[in-house]
């Protein structure tokens, strides 16, 4: 969050010049554990400003005012100003109609900060200082407030911020008033794991909107387009655990309006004694914006640092859990789909920082995980539209990816299939089908494109679906439990009511082939190894 902060009297902006108490006014934002090595403090004649990795308590920011006023008498305080930003808006269908246009709002000062490590890339040195926040709001929304929207061209505003820091019982009091305003949003920022504030909410008043003046829009482009580079370390993420006779837990997570799943290793084969941390997660998100307060208060995603992370796609309830546990920047991410949001681009700087590691893999099609010490495997994919196979996919429902796991339980086989938010319509149907435990698609709410896509059918023996959700969401997931139910999926678990564990074994490539009825080799095109 970028904090600026003038003098409260007009007469003492007026005569004060603050460039002349640089030092001074450091000091204090270093006494109070304000000033970190990686933000800037910009001093300027009538203001001062400063970036930290979250919200400051209420307490510290009238802390920092009364050792201000200190350093000169007359002075009579400072106040907060509100943040210019420049307004990047982008449609996106995939999203409920409330939430179809995506605000992503970066703050002007930090655009164009010289960063001192010249060892990392260009885009890592460049978003690692961008301070930025992100709304979710209506087209009706984003015509009316941003008038000079249009669905058919690139959106970038030049506007003023109001920032607020609310509880949620201040939220809930807010939201019982008349003061409820139509330019004022629902915010996230990327925060450090440590600060993120569980029980709060941030909201952003949005005024004095214009357009951007063609130099401006070149400055931005700049910023906009550059494109996050695949980054590797020298980390070696292979587990030495592993063996080809390790019992594995499965973990679909209570994290609210959010998706994360986990595998680990069962402790010397004993399940019931296992204290792993897991090494692979598909999906590792967790309740944002609205949904926030759908999170548990005890939530935990832990990892292990050499664990890997694979995103089914790119929204961001299905990969900000690195907020409550920065262990998982250490690792290494894999992004499915092309990075163009900022907020992600963000996240995998803050990654490369930390020293883990990611890469982008355009999936088209089937792709094996290899579990290499163990010779197990897993599956990820996607495919063409079944119903309309020349259909071009619209979305990140459509050109994410799904995870398919083909293991032993209680010795007989049992097929797992996590869809993530993925469009059943652009998924294998072969892997839908007698499907023994199914993580149901986008939270159990709508799940395709087309009315005419069915839905996974169910194993006749063996079956249950877990509906992964938050609690009271804004979404009214899961909205589909009935046409679950009449297709056969009447044994359920909900994540509201806890983390979902199952112990399994893993197949080998050989009985893979058998119950997929495919050659393994024909879908070697990328092969990750854990």
């Amino acid at each position: 969050m970028r904090y600026i902060y003038s003098l409260r009297r007009k007469k003492a902006r007026e005569e004060t010049d603050l460039r002349k108490y640089k030092k001074e006014i450091i000091k204090v934002l270093e006494s109070l554990n304000i000033f970190e090595k990686q933000n800037c403090i910009v001093v300027k004649k009538q203001s001062f400003e400063f970036s930290f990795s979250g919200c400051l308590d209420q307490k510290e920011l009238q802390k920092m005012g009364r050792q201000l006023a200190k350093l000169k008498g007359g002075w009579g305080g400072f106040a907060r100003q509100n943040n210019k930003v420049f307004a990047l808006l982008s449609e996106d269908s995939s999203k409920e109609e409330s939430e179809q246009v995506l605000v992503e709002f970066i703050d002007q000062t930090t655009l164009n900060m010289d960063d001192e490590d010249s060892d990392m890339p260009q885009w890592v040195r460049t978003y690692r200082r961008i301070e930025l926040s992100t709304a979710h709001i209506s087209k009706e929304n984003a015509r009316k407030i941003f008038k000079y929207y249009s669905e058919e061209k690139n959106n970038v505003f030049l506007a003023e911020v109001r920032y607020r820091h609310l509880s949620e019982e201040q939220y809930a009091r807010y939201l019982e008033t008349n003061d409820v305003k139509e330019n004022t949003y629902v915010v996230e920022t990327l925060y450090s794991a440590g600060v993120y504030q569980l029980d709060f909410i941030d909201l952003a008043e949005v005024e004095k909107i214009r357009e951007i003046y063609p130099d401006e829009q070149e400055n931005i482009d700049k910023i906009i387009n550059m494109e996050a580079e695949a980054y590797e370390n020298e980390k070696e993420y292979i587990n030495d655990n592993l063996d080809k006779n390790s019992k594995y837990i499965l973990t679909v997570y209570n994290a609210g309006q959010g998706l994360a799943t986990s595998l680990a290793l069962c402790e010397d084969n004993q399940c019931d004694q296992f204290n792993q941390l897991p090494f692979f997660y598909f999906d590792y998100g967790i309740g944002y914006g609205n949904n926030r307060f759908t999170v548990p208060k005890n939530i935990q995603l832990p990892i292990d640092e050499k664990g890997t992370i694979i995103l089914s796609h790119v929204h961001e309830d299905h990969w900000c859990g690195f907020r409550i546990n920065n262990k998982a920047l250490k690792c290494r991410w894999v992004v499915p789909q092309k990075v163009k949001r900022m907020g992600l681009k963000k996240l995998l700087a803050s990654v490369v920082l930390a020293g883990g590691s990611f890469s982008r893999q355009d999936i088209k099609g089937n792709y094996k995980i290899r579990i290499k010490n163990a010779c197990k495997y897993l599956m990820i994919g996607n495919e063409k539209s079944t119903i309309k196979p020349s259909r071009v996919p619209k979305d990140a429902h459509q050109t994410g990816c799904s995870l398919y796991v083909f293991a032993l339980y209680d010795k007989e086989k049992f097929r797992i299939v996590i869809s993530g938010d993925q469009d059943y319509d652009y998924q294998n149907q072969r892997y839908l089908k007698s499907v023994n435990l199914l993580v149901a698609c986008h939270h159990g709410g709508p799940y395709s494109w087309s009315k005419k896509t069915p839905i996974p059918t169910p194993d006749s023996k063996k079956n249950k679906i877990i509906y992964s959700y938050g609690k009271n969401n804004k979404h009214n997931h899961p909205s589909k439990v009935n046409v679950y139910y009449g297709g056969g999926w009447k044994n359920d678990y909900h994540t509201p009511n806890g983390d979902y564990k199952i112990e399994i074994e893993l197949m080998d490539d050989y009985n893979m082939q058998n119950i997929m009825n495919i050659n393994l080799n024909r879908v070697q095109k990328y092969c990750i190894d854990l």
